[in-house]
Parts: structure tokens; sequence; C-alpha cells
């Protein structure tokens, strides 16, 4: 291909926090949590290379979604299916 007429090359956006120099927060680990009052599940932050100090609150839409499900169902927050038996117990049981 004749370079003259290659494409030229897009543009593309970058965010901040990616770019050399930025900084972008990257959550550790759920400290604690709460309702607002919509009824939307708030969680209590602790970022990665930062202290407790540095803790804030961020809606749960917010985050990644997986770690959000896996902290709720660690903490019983998830809705109990009444078809499935208890984790441990034998079907037999049941």
């Amino acid at each position: 291909m004749d370079p003259a007429n290659r494409p030229k090359q897009p543009q593309v956006a970058v965010a901040d926090a990616v770019q050399p120099g930025g900084s972008e927060l990257v959550f550790e680990r759920f400290v604690e949590h709460t309702w607002d009052e919509e009824g939307v599940l708030c969680l209590l932050v602790r970022w990665f290379g930062y202290g407790p100090d540095d803790d804030t609150w961020k809606h749960s839409g917010r985050l990644p979604v997986a770690a959000v499900y896996r902290y709720c169902r660690r903490k019983g927050l998830l809705p109990q299916d009444p078809d499935k038996t208890e984790p441990g117990r034998d079907a037999q049981e049941a």
C-alpha cells in the first residue's frame, strides 16, 4: 500500500488517569456498607496504597460488579433463594 494513500491514524481520546503521570485510584477492599435515602447500597472503599483516612463512600453502581457481588454474598446482603438448601446441608435432610 502506498503510504500516501494509507488512512490517517484516528485520534483517540485517552483519559487523564491512564496518561503518563496521571493518577487512577484502584480499590483494595470494601470496609463497610450502608444504604442511602433512596435505598441504594453504598460501600466504604479502601483504596490501594492509601490508608483509612482516605476511605470514601461510593454508590455500588459505580464499582466493579463482581467485587460488589462477592462482598454482598459474603455479608449476606443478597436475597435468599428458598428453593436452595443451606450450604453444607445434605440433600437427604432437605
